[in-house]
């Protein structure tokens, strides 16, 4: 980060701690209104860019938090369905996963491989999600019943 100064050198330091940029732009000083742009903009400067990497790494070789441990951290949390299970916590786990594996874009938008399909075939997928989730419920229903039964 020696050859950043001022606004970009707190850019990236407010935006390895949650990876918002907006909200980076906003803490490092940047005006409220079209923080988003400007996030966008210091997203695309190689300097920054570098700066936001080798922080990251050295944040991470102090902790040991390595992106293997993070991700299946992650999975644990996302697959967790046993007792004391959070479907918030799941539903949050694999957000961070798709932004950790490029399924959300810097602007956090989905890059969805469903937005290049016609309507019909979207009326398919839904209905093909439609009877997973019967399934599914018949399923839950089923140890549910299994559970409450005594051996």
């Amino acid at each position: 980060m020696a050859n950043l100064i001022g606004k970009r050198a707190r850019f990236v330091e407010e935006y390895v701690v949650d990876s918002n940029g907006s909200a980076a732009a906003i803490r490092a000083g940047y005006a409220r209104t079209g923080a988003g742009t400007t996030a966008y903009r210091l997203l695309k400067d190689a300097d920054v860019v570098r700066a936001i990497a080798a922080l990251r790494s050295r944040q991470s070789a102090k902790t040991e938090i390595t992106r293997e441990k993070v991700i299946e951290g992650l999975m644990r949390e996302a697959e967790f369905s046993g007792p004391g299970a959070s479907h918030s916590a799941r539903v949050a786990a694999w957000q961070a996963l798709g932004r950790i594996v490029g399924v959300f874009g810097i602007d956090n938008r989905q890059r969805s491989p469903l937005a290049s399909l016609s309507r019909d075939d979207l009326r398919t997928v839904q209905e093909a999600i439609k009877v997973m989730l019967a399934e599914h419920d018949k399923n839950r229903a089923a140890q549910a019943d299994g559970a409450a039964k005594p051996h």
